[in-house]
């Protein structure tokens, strides 16, 4: 698979993102209660930038339709609960 010049910068620029993410939740981000919404938020950047990597390697409709419902049902399921 060749990609184009615009392909490979955004290739590039999602991977960064999601190594960016990793990097802060696994070194700044401590788990907790009080850190709920934080953990949540950098885990809903990692899958949004793994799930438009997919989505630039396979550019159907039907892939990026079953990518948004994937990502709304785990996000629903992983949403911070208060106790």
């Amino acid at each position: 698979m060749s990609l184009t010049p615009q392909q490979s910068k955004w290739y590039f620029a999602l991977a960064v993102l999601y190594a960016i993410a990793v990097i802060v939740d696994v070194t700044l981000i401590p788990n907790g209660y009080e850190w709920r919404w934080v953990n949540f938020g950098v885990d809903q950047v990692k899958m949004a930038a793994i799930f438009a990597l997919v989505a630039l390697m396979w550019p159907r409709r039907w892939v990026h339709v079953s990518l948004v419902v994937v990502w709304v049902a785990v996000a629903l399921f992983t949403f911070p609960r208060s106790l």
